[in-house]
């Protein structure tokens, strides 16, 4: 999923992502399990620190569906964290006080949930203004900042936005700098400090490689959905700028950047908890080096059947993988109608196994284009405005014959590697959790506030688990082989982060014992060690706590538990940290059932 899970860029996304850190030390008896409050004070609070994010990143509140934001760009000017921190200092002094006189126990708890938000985002950016070297991906955050303007189905004002928002990346020559500009002299201010961490090699890289890509896409885009605007300067002065800038980044940073994957504990610790894993980092190693084990044990089983099925000269289970990515590859001019049979069939075995209730609509996909891949070359789901949402609905977007240095990295693949993957972006996953929320819409702190990657990502995983039993054993063997996937990361990440390992040991893992091609290792190895780090961990941590939590339930309940109505009451809590959420579950599903 895209976005942080759902994040696009690398500005203040990455400071409010770590506000996720709120939900290890908000108190248990706090977290009651009745239904986001409605106090229009609580609501006015989430409004205030919006309005304040948004003078740093509008971007992201543009995204959430906040209005006032689309045609504003984010803040790079000097001193941009400090400022940052300020302000969420006020913020924080007067919910604090609010907190202390609140008397509804529901309204009480979101404002806490605030408080501790901003709190956590000051710090962190605090920390990152003294520790790194701050790194902006500027043609990528300008072709993403205009494409999310034009999603399919955006309204006429958003695509008027759309140009507005283009032009204030490119400032006026004068008073208002340009986006490249401004995060050239960010980094060039701290590049030559050696005690700070830099961008890591690949990432700088990756913007140098990529800007010829974002140029072209910018203007195929501008051209198809603005065709009345006159943006020729402006596409040409974006190409200029964004050359200018890569070929800057090749000159001077890429020198000066970082080849380790080590980081700071502190700053790791931070990654984790902003992704809301709130267990200590070796008790996470641990768990998940376990179920590496056990998940290379079912897919043991069921390799050794499809082998005998169809008379494969190896029963070992990546063997077995490759030898039906060989046999049964997808055209690539395939791949998109057999995704869109897979998504139906599998509404249909939701329907017919009373996994969930399904939305009254359908779902949408696409594949991405050219500039898309480049900016994120894996499926993902692309979610709606949730704020104020006009009937826009989220959108899973499959790249097709991507490719990096090492190779292949997106679809075409085998036709049975489709299930697991359209369940996990589409439903019972990712669209089904989007979808619950736009048909039925909490207050404006839950969903704004409320959410971290272990939820988000955890249910999808679990989604994915949900179905397998009823998927074919080539398809389950595709499906394990995701799951060995996410537990590999949630170990191989923080050992890398933390210099327990060395990369080309992760990789080795990743190629031989899960089966990865090179280019979807190396893929793999960006996203822990720069794209994302602690993020990737989500998947495993989210799907085993919400396991916990529904065994828990199926032991206090016996007969009476009721697998719809259970996953129907873990989607009706909305984005919920995983805290929350089991709290939730054990005073209200196990206790009215």
């Amino acid at each position: 999923m895209q976005r942080g899970w759902w994040s696009a860029r690398r500005s203040l996304r990455g400071y409010v992502a770590a506000a996720m850190v709120a939900v290890a030390v908000v108190p248990l008896n706090t977290l009651a399990a009745e239904k986001p409050s409605q106090d229009p004070a609580s609501s006015a609070a989430a409004r205030a620190l919006s309005a304040t994010l948004g003078l740093f990143d509008p971007e992201e509140e543009s995204d959430f569906g906040v209005a006032g934001f689309d045609e504003r760009v984010v803040d790079l000017a000097p001193a941009r964290e400090e400022r940052l921190a300020r302000a969420l200092d006020a913020f924080v002094l007067g919910l604090r006080a609010r907190v202390r006189v609140e008397k509804d126990d529901a309204a009480r708890r979101d404002l806490q949930l605030l408080t501790e938000f901003a709190a956590t985002t000051a710090r962190t950016a605090r920390f990152e203004a003294a520790a790194t070297v701050p790194w902006n991906d500027a043609p990528r955050t300008v072709f993403l900042g205009v494409a999310s303007l034009l999603r399919s189905g955006a309204s006429a004002a958003r695509r008027v936005a759309a140009a507005a928002r283009l032009r204030a990346y490119l400032g006026d020559g004068a008073k208002i700098r340009s986006i490249f500009e401004l995060a050239r002299a960010r980094t060039e201010k701290r590049i030559a400090d050696p005690k700070r961490l830099a961008p890591h090699r690949r990432e700088v890289q990756a913007c140098v490689d990529a800007v010829e890509a974002y140029a072209n896409g910018l203007r195929q885009l501008v051209a198809k959905e603005l065709p009345g605007e006159n943006l020729e300067s402006e596409l040409a002065r974006f190409e200029r700028d964004a050359r200018d800038y890569a070929h800057w980044a090749k000159r001077v940073v890429l020198p000066r950047a970082r080849t380790t994957e080590v980081i700071p504990g502190e700053l790791y610790a931070l990654h984790l908890a902003r992704n809301g894993v709130d267990v200590d980092v070796d008790e996470l190693v641990r768990r998940a080096r376990t179920a590496f084990a056990l998940t290379r044990e079912s897919m043991t089983m069921v390799a050794a059947s499809v082998a005998r099925d169809r008379r494969l000269p190896s029963a070992e289970p990546i063997a077995v993988l490759r030898a039906l990515e060989a046999l049964e590859a997808l055209p690539a001019e395939n791949v998109e109608s057999h995704y869109r049979e897979v998504l139906q069939r599998l509404d249909e075995l939701i329907r017919a196994k009373g996994i969930a209730t399904l939305p009254t609509f359908g779902m949408t996909m696409r594949t991405a284009t050219e500039a898309e891949t480049a900016a994120s070359p894996v499926a993902r789901y692309v979610p709606p405005p949730l704020i104020g949402n006009k009937g826009e609905r989220g959108t899973f977007v499959l790249p097709i014959g991507a490719s990096s240095d090492s190779g292949s990295v997106t679809p075409p693949g085998a036709a049975a590697a489709a299930w697991a993957l359209a369940a996990h972006e589409g439903r019972p996953g990712h669209d089904l959790q989007i979808s619950r929320l736009v048909e039925r819409p909490l207050n404006f702190a839950r969903t704004r506030f409320a959410f971290d990657s272990v939820t988000i990502e955890g249910w999808a995983l679990y989604a994915e688990a949900e179905v397998l039993p009823y998927l074919g054993p080539e398809a389950q063997l595709f499906a394990l082989r995701l799951r060995l996937l996410r537990c590999a990361r949630a170990f191989l990440d923080p050992m890398l982060n933390l210099g327990r390992m060395n990369a080309e040991r992760a990789r080795r893992i990743l190629e031989d014992d899960v089966g990865l091609s090179a280019a979807a290792a190396t893929q793999e190895l960006d996203r822990y060690t720069f794209a994302s780090p602690g993020q990737a961990t989500a998947y495993f941590y989210g799907f085993s706590r919400l396991m916990e939590i529904r065994a828990r339930a199926e032991v206090s309940l016996g007969p009476r538990f009721d697998r719809k109505a259970f996953n129907d009451f873990v989607l009706d809590q909305g984005l919920l940290p995983i805290r929350h959420l089991d709290r939730a579950v054990a005073e209200g599903f196990e206790v009215a059932r």
